[in-house]
């Protein structure tokens, strides 16, 4: 429908294996989906970000929407969910 409103997308680009602050921050982008309806978490690993024009020096990076959050540290939850949320 026209007036349906379209999901937010956050992506967590990360180390393989995964570090301990990529483990973090995946648990906290969950968090905040789980709370976050229309809220939809990807997680691809950062060898791969290339291929879809991606260049990531530092991980875990967060982009939402395809934008760029954060990058090299854990992000807090309470932020995260002001951005989501538009707040």
């Amino acid at each position: 429908m026209k007036g349906d409103p379209q999901p937010i997308q956050l992506t967590l680009i990360h180390n393989q294996p995964s570090c301990r602050k990529c483990l973090q921050t995946k648990a906290i982008l969950d968090e905040v989906a789980a709370e976050c309806p229309g809220c939809i978490v990807q997680s691809l690993p950062a060898a791969r970000a290339h291929e879809v024009g991606l260049s990531v020096v530092l991980t875990p990076t967060v982009l939402l929407d395809g934008h760029v959050l954060c990058a090299g540290i854990v992000p807090r939850k309470a932020g995260l969910l002001r951005l989501v949320r538009g707040n």
